[in-house]
C-alpha cells in the first residue's frame, strides 16, 4: 500500500497493527500451507487491509517445524482487532498507529460485552470438553481393567503386561494394584492372577 492510502485508511479509523501469525505442526509442507491459507482467511475479510506481509523459513525442532509470518496490517476499529485476536489468535500484536485511541463508552461497552460472549463461549465449551473427557477416561479405564483381568488368566508381571497390553509397566503395576485391593486379582511373587472364583 501507499504511504496516502495508508493515511487515508487511519483517517477512516482503521488501526495499523504489525500481527505475528505462527502455526506449528508436522509435516513442514502442511505447516507452510497452513500458515498461507490462515494468511488468506485473514486477507479476505473487507475491514482488514494488508499492507506488506513477510513469511519466515520454516525451522524443525524435536519433530515439529514452526513458521510464522509477520504482517503489516490496517484493521477497522477496535471491535475489528478484538475480533482478530479472538477469532485467530496471533502469536503477537503491536499497534503502530494511531498513537492516541479515543472511544465513546457505548463503543468500548460493545467491544467488551463482544470479548465477554466470546470468553463465555470458551468457558462452554471447555467445560463440555472436560465432561467429555472424563466420561472417556471412566470408558478408557474400565476397558482397560477388563483386558487385564482377561490377560490374567496365566500369571503375568506388571513388566509383561506393558508387553502384552502396551500399558507402560507403571500404569500396569497401578490397575494390578488396585485390582488387587478390590480382591479380582492376587499376587504371586512377582506375578499377578485372576483371582478364582468360588
Amino acid at each position: 500500500m501507499k504511504k496516502d492510502e495508508i493515511k487515508d485508511a487511519l483517517e477512516k479509523g482503521y488501526i495499523r497493527v504489525r500481527v505475528m501469525f505462527e502455526v506449528l505442526g508436522s509435516p513442514k509442507e502442511h505447516v507452510e500451507g497452513s500458515l498461507k491459507k490462515y494468511m488468506v482467511e485473514v486477507k479476505s475479510d473487507p475491514h482488514i487491509l494488508l499492507v506488506s506481509e513477510e513469511y519466515a523459513e520454516p525451522m524443525e525442532k524435536d519433530g515439529l517445524w514452526t513458521t510464522f509470518c509477520e504482517a503489516d496490517l490496517l484493521v477497522l476499529g477496535l471491535e475489528k482487532l478484538s475480533w482478530l485476536c479472538v477469532n485467530y489468535t496471533p502469536a503477537s500484536i503491536e499497534v503502530i498507529d494511531p498513537p492516541t485511541l479515543t472511544y465513546r463508552n457505548k463503543d468500548l461497552n460493545v467491544w467488551l460485552n463482544d470479548i465477554l460472549s466470546k470468553l463465555h463461549e470458551v468457558g462452554i465449551i471447555t467445560k463440555a470438553v472436560n465432561q467429555k473427557n472424563k466420561v472417556l477416561e471412566r470408558n478408557l479405564s474400565v476397558v482397560v481393567r477388563n483386558c487385564v483381568l482377561a490377560v490374567l488368566q496365566e500369571g503375568k508381571s506388571p513388566k509383561e503386561l506393558e508387553k502384552v497390553l502396551g500399558i507402560p509397566e507403571e500404569n500396569a503395576l497401578q490397575f494390578l494394584q488396585t485390582l488387587e485391593s478390590e480382591g479380582k486379582v492376587v499376587k504371586k511373587g512377582k506375578k499377578y492372577a485372576k483371582k478364582e472364583a468360588k
